[in-house]
């Protein structure tokens, strides 16, 4: 068994570009200092001996072990467990997050002789089974009013990937003046993930694949894609508009045509799952020839965020300040406010009323798409100018579809203007909840990306407050 974690930890650290991480953070003055949470799982030895072995020095990386928060304990003791409010140690939830930091204060503050929570660059948090992957940082000083007046905000998994995105291109820029073979390349992502990513990958010359939900159908299109299948021309999903029924796991595709494409550099998904396929396998047992496995993986998202974080405390900054400067300052890519919010805000309408409660929210959804097609529909004060349904069908021997109600279960997304300012709801298929997600767009520059920030931020809670409004989806049970 420990052959199998050396094996595999040799082949996670081949992903890192800094040759020689070890020989940087030994010579540093102010070395990067991180602090890690386990939420009561699987990561709590692999996520700190990686940073360990590629050189992070040991006093520098902190378990969090406050209130028990280390512990392998399923019944995760340090969430709530009652029926209907069930919380989860997801490391996407601001509230967990919270709960992280916290207990990392009261422990630090117990400690003599070590450095502090006021000392920290990072809070790296994986998930139970540690495949998904969240990070908080601290936020400089002059956008702290857009956090209440809070030192740290956790960050969003699409800004991150974004940033990790423009980190490795940017590397090979540095090293060889441009990307190496960008014609070969693409990324693919989930639909609810944002859509800095398909900008900045597509100035870079790099193809994009959107799929639905789940990292299944994330390694469903790339592996489509190594083995030579034409991905299909389609329309939000469908091959024409006309179609009864979306693609099975593909949303849409750009610059796929011509099978020139077949290395996958970034597979991503807003709920904070991260891998790098690579290229086509030797056979049908192996990784992706310069891949990782064709699922999520939050102990190498966790080992190239450290990396980044590194490189840029090196050239004197942050995470935050290179996501403002490199993505959202872009202007071939500019802000994006990705929102999200589960319905109910923790665990799930209970029993079979809440399976009806479910259904009552996304029958009214679809009374607002028929709206939305007349052009009557406004959502907290913006108009909403189209709508669309995505449906594969893929529930239907659950709910099964009757003249006047087919199961949405890509959800349906509410459009502003255009196709980058929307507001999708996605119904869970197995649970009695539902997913909001809003994203807004707006061109920037150095003298409004706050306060641009701070226009969207309100304007994605209003709509967030207006819907749950209109659909009769309160935030408490």
């Amino acid at each position: 068994m420990l052959n199998i974690h050396r094996e595999h930890g040799n082949h996670v650290k081949t992903f890192l570009l800094t040759k020689d991480l070890a020989g940087e953070q030994r010579g540093e003055t102010n070395p990067l200092r991180i602090a890690y949470c386990a939420f009561h799982g699987a990561g709590r030895r692999a996520v700190p001996r990686l940073l360990k072995e590629v050189g992070f020095p040991p006093e520098n990386v902190k378990r969090i072990t406050e209130g028990g928060l280390d512990s392998l304990d399923g019944l995760f003791p340090s969430f709530r467990s009652d029926p209907g409010h069930e919380q989860q140690p997801d490391p996407g939830d601001p509230r967990a997050a919270r709960t992280a930091v916290e207990a990392f204060k009261k422990q630090v503050a117990k400690e003599d002789h070590s450095w502090k929570y006021e000392d920290m660059d990072l809070l790296i948090g994986t998930d139970p089974d540690a495949d998904r992957c969240g990070v908080v940082v601290k936020v400089p000083a002059d956008q702290r009013q857009l956090y209440g007046g809070q030192d740290w905000v956790l960050l969003p998994a699409d800004s991150m990937w974004a940033l990790l995105l423009w980190y490795r291109l940017n590397r090979e820029i540095q090293e060889h003046g441009h990307v190496l073979e960008p014609e070969k390349k693409f990324v693919v992502l989930s639909h609810t993930t944002s859509d800095s990513i398909v900008l900045l990958a597509r100035k870079h010359g790099i193809g994009v694949i959107k799929t639905w939900v789940g990292f299944a159908a994330l390694a469903a299109a790339v592996r489509d894609v190594w083995e030579h299948r034409p991905l299909p021309h389609l329309i939000e999903g469908r091959e024409s508009l006309q179609s009864p029924l979306c693609h099975p796991f593909v949303c849409e595709s750009q610059d796929m045509e011509g099978g020139r494409r077949s290395i996958n550099i970034a597979a991503m998904e807003q709920s904070n799952g991260y891998s790098i396929l690579g290229g086509p396998p030797p056979d049908r047992r192996s990784l992706g020839v310069g891949g990782h496995v064709r699922d999520k993986d939050g102990t190498l998202a966790a080992l190239l965020t450290a990396e980044v974080a590194a490189w840029a405390k090196r050239q004197g900054t942050t995470l935050y300040e290179l996501i403002d400067k490199y993505v959202f300052l872009d202007p071939a890519v500019g802000l994006f406010v990705n929102f999200y919010e589960p319905d109910p805000i923790d665990g799930e309408y209970p029993g079979i009323e809440g399976d009806r409660k479910k259904m009552e929210i996304l029958r009214r959804t679809l009374g607002f798409f028929q709206f939305a097609s007349t052009g009557d529909l406004e959502i907290a004060g913006r108009k909403v100018t189209s709508a669309v349904i995505y449906r594969t069908g893929k529930y239907d021997k659950i709910y099964k579809p009757t003249y006047a109600f087919q199961f949405p279960d890509e959800g349906v997304r509410f459009y502003f203007g255009d196709e980058l300012n929307h507001l999708t709801v996605r119904p869970s298929g197995t649970g009695n909840s539902l997913r909001f997600h809003i994203q807004l767009h707006a061109p920037v520059t150095e003298s409004n990306l706050i306060e641009k920030k701070r226009e969207l931020f309100a304007a994605a809670k209003a709509m967030a407050n207006h819907l749950r409004e209109i659909l009769k989806a309160p935030r408490s049970l």
